[in-house]
């Protein structure tokens, strides 16, 4: 079949969101199916000023850094350009979908954040497949709200949107209360990265030229969202008990560590599957710690970003693992990070969450 997908894609910083992207595509081509990217990029996200004002504010109080000058030597573009099969055309309003009629026997939204979406407009329907053809199916894979709950006025948009998807699945339990909250029911399926194996993205480093080697290194991947992160603690860890820190910050992340690298995707794939230890705020950064196998800690989200741990939470309950959280700033780093995980126990619920969410795939016909 002939799918086009729909998901956030064009960040140019965020190596998780990237790779969902490239994950769910690479399985449905394994699968046999001819699977390409939608690339949509809404041309205003229509803040209002009271909001542009608080957002800014936001910023400025998590101090966070400007990387914009590093991102061209992460050569995203690059590298979706060489392993994404996409649309030339880049749709950047509900019309382009009229004027531009996509060819496809499928439509699928996801995964990542695509239903976090709070200007209740015709700019968000393309999230919610509000375009082509009557005849064409309609699929949600692991589709994210961004949010634990959700405000009436956002119930009221998403009712009529999500009544026209075939088949719904999500990636947070709290997804399926939303969905269920507007009378659709859902199915819980794993983040698309977690389709893969970690020999896929051992081969997908290779091919692309990955040539980052972290042995022996703590590796601290960092996203620009408020966390309880302890900094001097985890510097100390870093150095006593490994070869040191590496340290990829990103999305304006604070460089709170010496020596920021700025990794292609293929070299942040190296450094994963190579360092000793993985410390991470990052819902992604958890997942690629876990498919490597490595000694993690997972910093949870504070303030106004603590309604996405949702995410994490699913993940780390799902497969046994909610103890790699980090909750308060009196626990001990080495004693979360050095705990010895029963990775055959795991592998084993990763499999089954990996089975329940091809089988909802199946279910859908694919």
């Amino acid at each position: 079949m002939k799918i086009g997908i729909i998901t956030l894609s064009t960040r140019r910083d965020n190596y998780g969101g990237t790779l969902q992207c490239y994950a769910l595509q690479a399985f449905l081509q394994k699968m046999g199916h001819d699977a390409f990217l939608i690339r949509y990029t809404p041309r205003s996200w229509k803040l209002s000023l009271k909001k542009r004002i608080k957002a800014l504010r936001s910023k400025i109080k998590a101090e966070s850094v400007d990387d914009s000058k590093w991102i061209e030597q992460r050569k995203f573009e690059e590298f979706i350009e060489l392993n994404i099969p996409s649309t030339k055309v880049l749709y950047s309003k509900y019309k382009d979908f009229s004027t531009y009629p996509l060819d496809a026997d499928v439509f699928i939204t996801g995964s990542d954040q695509v239903w976090n979406w709070k200007t209740y407009d015709s700019t968000g329907y393309p999230w919610f497949l509000r375009f082509g053809n009557s005849g064409v199916k309609r699929i949600s894979y692991a589709a994210s709200f961004g949010t634990a709950q959700a405000e009436k006025g956002f119930l009221n948009y998403i009712r009529p949107l999500l009544s026209g998807i075939d088949h719904v699945s999500v990636r947070e339990k709290e997804g399926v209360d939303i969905c269920k909250a507007v009378g659709v029911e859902s199915s819980l399926v794993c983040d698309p990265t977690l389709l893969l194996n970690k020999d896929d993205y051992i081969a997908l480093a290779k091919e692309n030229g990955g040539s980052i080697d972290a042995s022996e290194k703590t590796l601290c991947y960092l996203v620009g969202w408020k966390s309880g992160l302890p900094i001097e603690k985890v510097k100390k860890f870093g150095e006593e008990n490994s070869d040191g820190i590496m340290f990829f910050p990103t999305q304006g992340s604070p460089h709170v560590f010496e020596n920021p690298a700025f990794p292609t995707v293929a070299g942040w794939l190296e450094a994963y599957s190579s360092c000793k230890y993985v410390m991470t705020n990052s819902f992604h950064g958890t997942i690629f710690a876990i498919l490597m196998q490595k000694q993690f800690i997972t910093f949870g989200l504070s303030g106004r970003s603590s309604k996405m741990n949702s995410r994490v939470v699913t993940l780390l309950v799902q497969l046994g693992l909610e103890d790699r959280l980090w909750v308060e700033d009196n626990c001990s780093i080495s004693e979360i990070a050095e705990k010895p995980i029963n990775w055959e126990a795991v592998m084993s619920k990763l499999e089954d969450y990996r089975d329940d969410s091809v089988a909802f795939l199946s279910q859908c016909g694919l």
